[in-house]
């Protein structure tokens, strides 16, 4: 007896309002991507959260590599978890994600 594969989704991508971060889930891999777009001496980051019944988890991805490069992160996420994405920039050394763009949705 086989089991019907779960179809996720995406999330579509979010870009920080200062436009110098971007980021979204990749529902094949339950990949993170987040990418510095600006020069401009802030890290690009992506918080993101899941909740799938009452279980849950989230964090925040930094890339501090600078403007025109991208960090991709694999987390475990339970299929058909509900993920959301947020696009920021900030400095990495406070840990504060500031000018965060819309919050975009996806399935695991």
């Amino acid at each position: 007896m086989s089991t019907a594969a779960y179809a996720g989704s995406n999330s579509p991508v979010s870009i920080s309002k200062d436009r110098g971060a971007r980021g979204n889930f990749l529902h094949g891999g339950d990949t993170f991507t987040v990418s510095d777009l600006s020069k401009d001496g802030k890290s690009a980051a992506l918080k993101f959260s899941w909740r799938k019944g009452n279980e849950g988890g989230g964090a925040t991805i930094w890339n501090s590599r600078g403007s025109g490069t991208t960090r991709k992160m694999v987390v475990n996420v339970p299929e058909g978890a509900t993920v959301t994405t947020q696009a920021c920039a900030g400095n990495v050394s406070t840990q504060k994600p500031r000018n965060c763009g819309s919050t975009t949705q996806g399935t695991a």
